[in-house]
């Protein structure tokens, strides 16, 4: 497969290869040769960017074991555990987390860096990210950023500065942010964007009857969703795919816990351009679920 701006606008999500994540993950972590495959079949795509973190257990290690050292770029998160004790000791631990970021991915200088908690921003009276700020001014990381909770934090992201970029959660059931033209806000505030929970972490995969209790209000919408797909002969996850395509300017993050299901995602991103135009049309006939089913850390 060759290499164009569309394949290039992905990226693997790397959660899951370093702990069990997902609703729909049926088969735990994957084995590191299934990383190293999954690295190949991507890379070979067109694919070169992985988000990971320093919480995402063994992944940072991980990439820094299998990615080839040319031609990748990482996007990582410092840790969210933090201490409260001072905000010295909040920036001694988040200089350790780029260190240790640094050290486990095997690389001098982190491409890209985000606080995996919006607050840290503005705690220890903004301590720990005009440490980092310097951080990036000495050449310890190029491009930093949040990874924002919801779209409040978004919204508060676009407004600063200082931030290069923002990563995102946005997908067919959580249309808050593209409803509310957040994307091209970002495109003209030259910040990059990175859009994650394309499948809600796994709830796009389940069949409507797999749904657990706490998610019900999504069974409409997912069945509204699937009889789309299935009249047009798709896969039944495929327009939450398209969707993601659709969002102005943004990298589209997938998640990659297994090499048949990347290979997937591969082949329907090949369909997005010419059936991207169909699902904005589903979309805007999806209602707004509650907060409480779309932020996964209210599960």
């Amino acid at each position: 497969m060759s290499d164009t701006p569309d394949d290039a606008r992905l990226g693997l999500g790397s959660v899951q290869w370093g702990q069990r994540y997902g609703i729909a993950n049926t088969a735990g972590q994957p084995s590191s040769d299934d990383v190293a495959q999954i690295i190949r079949i991507a890379g070979a795509a067109g694919v070169h960017t992985i988000d990971t973190a320093r919480d995402y257990g063994t992944s940072e290690a991980l990439i820094g074991a299998l990615i080839p050292r040319d031609g990748w770029r990482i996007v990582t998160k410092l840790t969210a555990r933090l201490p409260a004790s001072s905000p010295d000791d909040a920036v001694a631990a988040a200089s350790a987390s780029v260190t240790d970021s640094q050290l486990a991915l095997g690389e001098s200088v982190l491409d890209t860096l985000l606080l995996h908690r919006f607050e840290h921003m503005t705690d220890w009276n903004g301590a720990v990210w005009r440490a980092l700020v310097a951080m990036r001014a000495d050449g310890r990381i190029h491009h930093l950023g949040i990874s924002a909770l919801g779209p409040d934090e978004a919204w508060r992201a676009l407004e600063r500065p200082d931030v290069d970029v923002i990563q995102v959660a946005s997908n067919l059931f959580d249309q808050r942010l593209a409803r509310g033209g957040f994307f091209e806000a970002a495109i003209a505030a030259g910040k990059e964007v990175f859009v994650r929970s394309v499948f809600l972490q796994g709830v796009a995969h389940l069949h409507p009857d797999q749904l657990p209790s706490h998610l019900l209000e999504l069974r409409e919408p997912l069945v509204q969703i699937r009889e789309f797909a299935t009249s047009r002969g798709w896969q039944s996850f495929a327009p939450f795919l398209y969707f993601a395509y659709g969002t102005p300017g943004a990298g589209v993050l997938i998640g990659a816990e297994s090499v048949a299901q990347v290979r997937q995602c591969l082949a329907e991103w090949r369909h997005a351009p010419e059936r991207a135009a169909a699902v904005s049309e589903l979309a805007a006939q999806i209602p707004a679920p509650p907060e409480r089913v779309l932020n996964p850390w209210q599960w």
